[in-house]
């Protein structure tokens, strides 16, 4: 059964990391058995950059595995290798007895880098030195079977094709990116929501359900919130487990390593919204308005505020504004200027500020967020 595996690789040039797949050629598709592309061999000088590299790139020969995507989601503890998974291949060369592990590794590696092992290599312009007994041949080159190599020769071509990415500097001046983890990897459903509410910016967590069932953060009468992505992971990495919800609980661990940043559309100024609604608002703010009222609506039923619910119904000035002429406008209608001379948007505005405040009368805050 195929697994994948951080290995720790000692060569002569100093210790590196990368991702070994055993049992790569029982494996139902084109994966092999490291990271790399081509007949290169990916690596890097730590754990933590091998994880940056690997959680951003899938354009490499483990991207295809059906294993990847969970390679992909691993805190960065898991790509620390176990010490089975250490192998100095400086001194393998030396002991006649090296675990077959190695040997197999070894195989595997330069088969990755395009080596022919059933070829015999031009050993006599390398220096004598160890060898390592029984190294397996390729057996898509013919039978199994086994032969001697001599030791420096491999080292040569294992440095020769194992470092760096291609697209990576390897210089004092490369900064690594930050090992980051979408939220929804650990927790399924879950994304960062950020909420321009009562002037203060609310960062929280929003889980969408399979069955489109609508959850936040909090306990149903209150809305938890932070001012920052640093003070929410620092939140939910720290409070009782009984005080989260069981969506939220397996963002406890590796809280430091979850990326708490909201994406675009998740992040939604309920009080710039309210500036929209006048006279003058085009097609593109009628579509951002609609966009935003199932949300609104989500929070209100979430947090039990009939109210903000109530606003929304036809024989209000903010339901009319919505139902009537926001869809009107936002599907090119050339009727609704008219009818927006005549609307009351004054009482709409106050309505939309008055569910808005309500809103944020129900922010429990976690630290405390500056007012923006």
């Amino acid at each position: 059964m195929p697994e994948i595996v951080p290995v720790e690789l000692t060569l002569p040039s100093g210790r590196w990391y990368t991702l070994y797949q055993r049992g790569w050629d029982d494996a139902d598709d084109d994966s092999l058995a490291f990271l790399g592309r081509g007949h290169r061999v990916f690596a890097f000088p730590t754990p933590d950059e091998l994880a940056a590299w690997a959680g951003a790139h899938d354009n490499h020969h483990l991207g295809v595995s059906v294993l990847w995507d969970a390679v992909r989601g691993r805190f960065l503890s898991q790509f620390e290798p176990a010490d089975a998974d250490r192998y100095d291949l400086v001194a393998a060369g030396y002991d006649r007895s090296a675990p077959a592990a190695t040997r197999e590794l070894v195989a595997d590696l330069l088969h990755q880098l395009g080596i022919d092992l059933s070829a015999d290599p031009v050993s006599d312009l390398l220096p004598r030195g160890g060898t390592l007994t029984g190294l397996p041949v390729d057996a898509e080159q013919g039978p199994a079977r086994v032969k001697d190599v001599p030791w420096e020769w491999v080292l040569t071509q294992v440095e020769a094709g194992v470092g760096w990415p291609d697209d990576t500097a390897a210089d004092p001046a490369y900064v690594p990116r930050e090992h980051v983890l979408p939220l929804e990897s650990v927790a399924p459903g879950v994304e960062a929501l950020w909420l321009g509410l009562g002037g203060m910016g609310a960062l929280t967590l929003v889980h969408r359900a399979e069955d489109d069932a609508v959850d936040f953060l909090g306990n149903g009468t209150t809305l938890l919130a932070a001012g920052s992505a640093e003070a929410l992971s620092a939140y939910v990495g720290s409070a009782p487990t009984r005080s989260l919800p069981s969506w939220a609980r397996a963002l406890r661990e590796g809280a430091d390593e979850l990326d708490y940043e909201p994406y675009e559309d998740n992040v939604v100024d309920l009080d710039e919204l309210g500036s929209l609604i006048g006279p003058d608002v085009d097609r593109e703010g009628a579509q951002t308005l609609l966009a935003a009222w199932p949300l609104l609506e989500d929070l209100a039923a979430w947090l039990g505020l009939e109210q903000v619910h109530a606003a929304f119904d036809e024989s209000c000035p903010l339901g009319r504004f919505f139902v009537r002429d926001l869809l009107d406008l936002s599907s090119g209608s050339l009727h609704v200027r008219g009818r927006l001379a005549e609307t009351d948007l004054t009482a709409a505005r106050d309505q939309w500020a008055a569910c808005v405040d309500a809103l944020a009368a129900r922010v429990s805050w976690v630290d405390e967020p500056e007012v923006s």
